[in-house]
């Protein structure tokens, strides 16, 4: 079975490349376009392996996504992923248990893989998705 992963992003750009990226990863990719539809969707089908999310979004920002998401019993493990191109300060950061880092924009999409590889195995998923 493939891992599942969600990309929550505005830009329809990062979105495009993240899926692709990560289909041709062996990944199946649910999308959203702001945090209001991730949890739409989040409600109306399976739950992801991990979570990647634009930190600065209309409607809902990514830290702010965390945290409702922290607050469902069936969503609060899921390992989250900020993928920004702000400067972050800590008091900009979730402080729950499923916010895992952050990835900054630019990324390299190696690094990017790796980061989201080893989120799965820590969390359970001990399939090999990903080798560099």
């Amino acid at each position: 079975m493939k891992p599942l992963a969600m990309i929550i992003d505005d830009d329809y750009g990062i979105v495009n490349l993240l899926s692709t990226v990560l289909m041709n990863n062996g990944y199946d990719v649910l999308t959203a376009s702001n945090g209001i539809a991730a949890l739409d969707l989040l409600s109306r089908s399976s739950s992801p392996d991990i979570i990647i999310t634009d930190y600065c979004m209309p409607r809902l920002k990514g830290s702010e996504l965390i945290e409702t998401l922290y607050t469902c019993d069936d969503l609060k493990n899921i390992p989250v992923v900020i993928l920004t191109g702000s400067d972050l300060t800590s008091e900009n950061l979730p402080r729950t248990n499923n916010f895992c880092g952050i990835i900054n924009k630019p990324f390299r999409v190696n690094a990017l893989l790796q980061t989201i590889n080893v989120l799965l195995k820590e969390n359970g998923y001990y399939a090999t998705v990903y080798t560099a």
